[in-house]
Formats: C-alpha cells, structure tokens, sequence
C-alpha cells in the first residue's frame, strides 16, 4: 500500500486543496491518470489526497488510475473504496505486467488498517472481474497460496447453519481446547507422578501423554472439519471466531498441520526418556 513520501519544505506549508487534487486526476483516452505524486509536498498533504480521492470514488469502487509520474507508465494506482475506508495501493510491472500482492494489501484512510482474510478475498474477486472488465494487463497475486476462490469453498456440512445454542457450544469447545485443555495438562502431570512414584520423570510422562492426545485430537478435528477446531485457530490467530462461516482453506496448511506434529514431537520425547529412566539407561 502507498504511503505517499513527504518532502522536506517550509515550515508554514500551505495543504493541499481538494480542487488541487480532483485536478491531478483526469482522463487520456479513456483511461485514469494521475500526476498526484508531483503535487505532494509533505506528510500533511496525505490526508486531503485521501479524502478527495475517496469522495472520487462510490461505494465499492474499484478504479485503475496510470501513474504519469512514473517513466513509460510502469507505475499505477489501484483505488478502492468500501465501507468508509479507503485503499490506495502503488503497483509497478513485472515482466510486462502489472502485479498486485494481495496478501499485502490494507487500508490507508481515516487510519492504516490491514485487510482481513475475507476482505482480501473478497477485494480480490472483485479486481479479477474488474481487469477482465477494463482489459487490464494485471495480475491478482494469490492468498495462503492459493486462488480467492477457493478459499471460499465450503463442503456441505459447513454450510449448515447453527442455531444460537449450537453456536455457544462451538465457542466454548473452542476455548476449551485452545486454554482450558492446559488444566487437564496439569490433572495428567500429577496422575503420572502418582502412577510411577519411583520414576522422577512421572511428572513427565503425565504431560507427554497429554500433549501427545491434544494433538491427536487436533488432527482428528482437523481431518474431519469440526468447527470448533477450526474457531480454535481463529482464536489462536486473535481473530473473531465464526461458527457459522468455515472456511478450512483460507488457512494455511503448514498452520494447521504443524501444531499437531509439534505435539507428537514433543510427546514422544517424553515418552522416549521415561522409558529410558525406566530401564535404567539414563540416571
């Protein structure tokens, strides 16, 4: 996303105007240009560039505006406009064509705000059909490695939708096993103390075996698309968990899979060791 670079002037710089702005915009061959770069004289001048070209824009408005200030037109602004915010992004070519990253993409008015995943899917949906639309030469990069669209593919099951009580059930089973499975950790860890009294990494064996069937039930939840699974690594990601909207492919394989075989890893280390003490191998 462009952050429009300030250049270093007096100190009673006089802002940007919006007619200034709606100027520095305009059409050649029925195509939108912009010299907006040339008219910048300070990081104040960011916010009435940002507020005349978002009143420029209708809601939901994508808009591909050519650079001139870029030699041979190589540069290009990709605007955007949806829900209050606005999204100015800065693109070069690369082999000829255009490249937009989406994972990269956020919001820069009223403040700089990342996309989430299903505005990044959603914006990038749109700019496909929009360059096919305009006959942009313009390459819409992929998300988690993978199309937008696919990430939208639901399987029937998760298409269902819960009511009130089900969705209830889901956050807690979530919570569960993204915290309240640590207390269960602690119950495994004194039971194996208490197991194996004469063993002094009883303790270990406890949590081992612990690790070892969270893990094994990550797995399980994850090959056979629990939803409160799926709410789990949202909540582990910080994000808002959405009973009724799973989308298993907008998450990275290496983030689901890596946790379970983390647990697996670690857990049969455990196990490894306490037979070793039990057998006398190490002291």
């Amino acid at each position: 996303m462009i952050r429009i670079n300030s250049i270093t002037g007096e100190n009673n710089m006089v802002l940007l105007k919006k007619e200034e702005v709606e100027k520095a915009f305009y059409m050649v061959d029925g195509r939108y240009h912009t010299n907006v770069l040339s008219i910048i004289k300070c990081n104040e001048d960011e916010k009435p560039v940002y507020e005349t070209v978002m009143g420029m824009l209708e809601e939901d408005e994508i808009r591909f505006v050519y650079s001139d200030e870029t030699p041979g037109a190589f540069g290009a602004f990709v605007l955007y406009r949806n829900n209050g915010r606005l999204m100015m992004e800065y693109v070069t070519k690369e082999n000829g064509m255009y490249v937009f990253k989406t994972e990269t993409c956020f919001w820069v008015y009223p403040g700089y705000k990342d996309f989430d995943l299903r505005e990044k899917v959603a914006f990038a949906m749109k700019l496909k059909e929009y360059a096919q639309y305009e006959s942009l030469n313009i390459q819409v990069g992929q998300i988690n490695n993978q199309n937008p669209e696919d990430i939208l593919k639901q399987t029937e099951r998760d298409t269902r939708v819960l009511n009130t009580k089900q969705v209830q059930r889901v956050i807690i089973l979530a919570h569960f096993w993204r915290v309240g499975f640590l207390v269960l950790l602690l119950v495994l860890a004194i039971a194996g103390k208490y197991l194996f009294p004469d063993n002094k990494y009883g303790i270990l064996i406890g949590l081992s075996a612990g690790i070892m069937f969270y893990g094994f039930y990550l797995l399980i939840g994850i090959l056979f698309r629990f939803r409160h699974i799926y709410c789990m690594y949202q909540l582990a990601n910080h994000q808002k968990m959405t009973p009724n909207a799973i989308y298993w492919n907008s998450m990275k394989k290496s983030s689901l899979y890596g946790v379970p075989i983390v647990c697996f890893i670690f857990g049969m280390a455990g196990a490894i060791i306490f037979i070793l003490e039990m057998y006398g191998i190490i002291g």
